[in-house]
């Protein structure tokens, strides 16, 4: 059974959770300062979510408990609040820019570099906190929450050669607070490194609006 349920190394990350995001409500400000300055915006809605979520999500408390392990989790259906900011600094001089806030992805402080006609190189650094079972294989009784914290960098490289493809390279340091499935296993251990590689390109793009697609390969 624990060979079974030993994780593998290598996944190819196919999303199987289909968010459809509806913007009620947009404010916003953006603004690329011509000399040393601030730009940013802000922008609040709302977003509609469904889909299959992970066996280890206990994020929206669903699914406390399993009666077996091939057992399908519960379909959540949830509206909720979305809200993004992002305060910018651009040096004139060099055109580098720090960026501060979650309107740039997972990143919550970047500095980015444009670079003539290569593109814009950017370092980000980022936190996330969210919830999951201590251990997610116990079966016929309610499972117990907890946290898992993720602190990681990243290297990216956008607009490459002004073609509008994209590139980045992610390492995340994953800590599960009382991780019991790993202390039961150290086939069942979540916590660790984690790499990630993700390319894309923008397919349509306007002042107000843009349309990409990406592909990420994580281990």
């Amino acid at each position: 059974m624990l060979k079974i349920l030993k994780p593998i190394s290598l996944i190819i990350v196919c999303s199987a959770i289909i968010h459809l995001i509806i913007f009620f409500f947009v404010s916003a400000h953006a603004g690329e300062p011509e000399a040393d300055g601030f730009s940013g915006h802000l922008m609040a809605g709302g977003a509609f979510t469904a889909g299959k979520p992970s066996p280890d999500n206990a994020s929206a408390n669903q699914n406390p408990r399993i009666s077996s392990l091939s057992q399908f989790p519960e379909h959540p259906t949830e509206i909720n609040p979305v809200g993004t900011g992002e305060l910018n600094f651009t040096f004139a001089f060099t055109g580098t820019t720090v960026s501060l806030g979650t309107g740039s992805g997972p990143s919550v402080f970047v500095i980015s570099q444009p670079a003539a006609e290569t593109g814009t190189f950017s370092l980000g650094l980022n936190y996330m906190k969210d919830e999951v079972w201590q251990d997610p294989f116990i079966i016929g009784t309610n499972r117990t929450e907890t946290s898992r914290r993720t602190k990681g960098l990243a290297l990216s490289w956008d607009n490459i050669l002004n073609s509008g493809f994209n590139f980045s390279y992610a390492l995340d340091d994953v800590d599960i607070e009382n991780d019991l499935a790993g202390k039961r296993h150290q086939g069942l251990k979540r916590d660790g490194k984690r790499h990630a590689i993700k390319g894309g390109s923008r397919l349509f793009a306007t002042d107000t609006s843009e349309l990409s697609a990406g592909v990420i390969y994580e281990r």
